[in-house]
């Protein structure tokens, strides 16, 4: 008896794996190529947003660092489930260099002697 060959049948062909990189993964993957700069950019204008609030109560501006994470974390993972990769890279790299500037100038304030109120 020889062994029986299902090749030909609709009920036996693969399945496409989006994750393996097929052409179905690619037509899903909503990335533009300038979404990188436009995360980075979104970060500095909600920082930006921030900044009447820490000018009208300057003690809290420390806050401002966290504080961000109450909007990037969440954004960040939108992104992510809408899989627009790059712009969640973006915004990573965005808010790391607001943090990164912001305790810069923290450093700056609090290591001059000078008061910030």
């Amino acid at each position: 008896m020889e062994p029986r060959s299902d090749e030909g049948h609709p009920e036996t062909e693969p399945i496409p794996n989006p994750a393996r990189g097929s052409s179905a993964a690619k037509d899903e993957d909503r990335d533009a190529p300038l979404d990188v700069f436009v995360g980075i950019a979104l970060a500095f204008l909600l920082a930006a947003a921030q900044l009447p609030f820490v000018l009208i109560f300057p003690p809290l501006s420390w806050l401002m660092g966290l504080a961000q994470l109450i909007y990037v974390v969440p954004l960040i993972r939108r992104f992510h489930r809408d899989r627009r990769f790059k712009m969640a890279t973006g915004l990573t790299i965005g808010a790391a260099l607001v943090f990164l500037l912001n305790a810069t100038c923290m450093g700056f304030t609090l290591f001059s002697g000078k008061s910030i109120v």
